[in-house]
């Protein structure tokens, strides 16, 4: 009995020491599935955080609309109607803003083909396009064709076989690097188009002034070869008056002087009409040889008003004024350049294929390799550490697109300003030229009525000269007035975005313009 009590106290032992064993296997699994799932816990936010990291790291391919490009520009909204200007119809950009004439279409055609200008502005256009051809390249495969032959195993190339091979490699665009580098040299491109299209209206401008410009300095000359004529016809009259003692010698010598001012005025005016014809033939691409002549427009100089021109609202100038639109379009080739030095940042991803015929007979290698091969691979690479180069690279092109974006604030301010300076100039400018019309009319009444005058005997020719001669003083400044008005005309059509003529049609240019 005593050893049957002996035995079950034994027993119990054992079955307490089992039964702690047991417990302590259960607490050490339990604190290893603990472990297991906080590590996966772990891993998982470690996965999801890398992730976050890549996503927000991928460039942006969706392009800023014209909203966003000017809240990044300027922070103050544009007004509803210009300051100069009560008048907010609906802009007419085909129309200059007076009767045009079939010499200036011809003289502003041949510009547009013989301006040298215009040949350096089309090649820049042909580069700009030619970089988004070479920044598309960039999203396809590359696939290379060659061989190479040697007499043994240890060639100059170490270690290579001879045979014949194709490879194809491609740089998989996981994060958008190169299509936000093709958007970026598409962005560039639109610029440059609409550089061009702004530089060819800026030149239908020029020559028009100067085709104006001409006309006024004939007209002028002319005037002022009249009045020459007349003074030198005073200055006759003086000495036969003095030669019978009619006149004194002090009058002679201000008649004299009245007589060389004339002639003086005259050489003035000649030269700055040849200044004019030099100027409107290097516009034409020609030599300046102040050889071309204009034909007199009698009826544009001496119109009383000129019909009013509908500026619309400065939001419309936005969307068409050709150096607006190439500063917007600059600004998303910043923006895209950003985001192309952002994605720079992460993983370089390609992929490698390839094909080829070996000949192992060099090697001795007949029953160990095959002689056509496949080869299949794969690379990823993300450099560790560049000492801050790719972050300094995206650093850079982010001040890149601020400063596009300040450059495109510069140019809507400059369109703005240039838009309302024309308003004011062609106000100011009319109101002048009306006013001197009304004294120049009176001027040649005066004369008409003195010419009468003369002819009954009532005044002498000298005062019928002097009249005839304020009446053209006065045609003179009408006619300059005249010209400036219409001139401030030309540059308000190019401020507000307009066409001369047919360059609108023409976003781009031609072959010929090109070569």
């Amino acid at each position: 009995m005593k050893s049957l009590i002996k035995a079950l106290n034994s027993l119990k032992g054992v079955m307490r020491v089992m039964r702690g064993k047991c417990l302590l296997r259960l607490l050490e699994h339990s604190d290893r599935r603990a472990r297991t799932y906080h590590l996966s816990r772990i891993a998982a936010c470690a996965v999801i955080g890398v992730s976050g990291l890549t996503l927000a790291g991928c460039a942006d391919l969706n392009e800023p609309d014209a909203q966003q490009a000017y809240d990044a520009a300027l922070s103050s909204p544009l007004p509803t109607h210009w300051a100069a200007s009560a008048d907010a119809a609906a802009f007419q950009p085909e129309w200059l803003g007076f009767d045009s004439h079939g010499e200036l279409r011809q003289l502003i055609d041949e510009a547009f083909e013989h301006n040298p200008d215009m040949r350096v502005a089309a090649t820049r256009v042909e580069q700009a396009r030619l970089q988004a051809e070479l920044a598309g390249s960039t999203l396809w495969p590359t696939v290379n064709l060659g061989g190479k032959w040697s007499n043994s195993v240890i060639s100059p190339d170490a270690l290579s076989l001879s045979g014949v091979f194709a490879t194809a490699s491609w740089e998989v665009d996981v994060w958008g690097v190169a299509r936000a580098g093709v958007k970026a040299s598409e962005a560039r491109y639109r610029s440059a188009e609409a550089d061009y299209v702004y530089a060819r209206a800026s030149l239908g401008a020029a020559v028009a002034k100067a085709w104006l410009m001409n006309i006024e300095a004939t007209r002028e000359l002319a005037l002022l070869e009249s009045i020459d004529v007349d003074t030198s016809r005073q200055r006759d009259i003086a000495a036969e008056r003095v030669k019978v003692g009619k006149s004194t010698a002090s009058e002679l010598a201000q008649s004299e002087a009245r007589m060389q001012a004339a002639h003086e005025q005259r050489i003035r005016a000649r030269q700055a009409r040849e200044s004019a014809q030099r100027s409107l033939e290097l516009l034409l691409g020609r030599y300046p040889s102040a050889q071309i002549e204009v034909r007199d427009t009698t009826t544009l100089f001496n119109r009383a008003t000129l019909p009013p021109i509908p500026a619309g609202v400065p939001l419309g100038v936005l969307d068409r004024r050709p150096d607006v639109i190439a500063a917007r379009n600059a600004f998303s080739a910043a923006f895209f350049g950003s985001q192309q030095a952002k994605a720079a940042r992460l993983p370089n991803v390609a992929l490698t294929a390839g094909t080829g015929y070996l000949d192992t007979r060099a090697a001795g290698l007949q029953d160990q390799l095959d002689k056509m091969i496949f080869p299949v691979g794969a690379r990823i690479t993300w450099p560790l550490f560049d000492a801050g180069k790719r972050q300094t690279q995206y650093e850079i092109a982010t001040v890149s697109q601020s400063e596009a974006a300040a450059r495109y604030a510069q140019t809507i301010q400059r369109a703005m300003g240039e838009v309302e300076n024309a308003l004011a100039a062609e106000r100011d400018f009319g109101t002048r030229a009306e006013a001197l019309s009304t004294r120049r009319d009176a001027l040649a009444r005066t004369a008409d009525l003195t010419g009468v005058q003369r002819e009954v005997g009532q005044v002498d020719v000298d005062k019928e000269l002097e009249a005839r001669m304020d009446a053209a003083r006065a045609q003179i400044s009408v006619d300059q007035a005249r010209m400036a008005a219409l001139a401030s005309r030309v540059d308000l059509h190019l401020a507000l975005g307009g066409r001369f003529f047919d360059e609108g049609e023409e976003s781009s240019p031609t072959p010929d313009a090109v070569h």
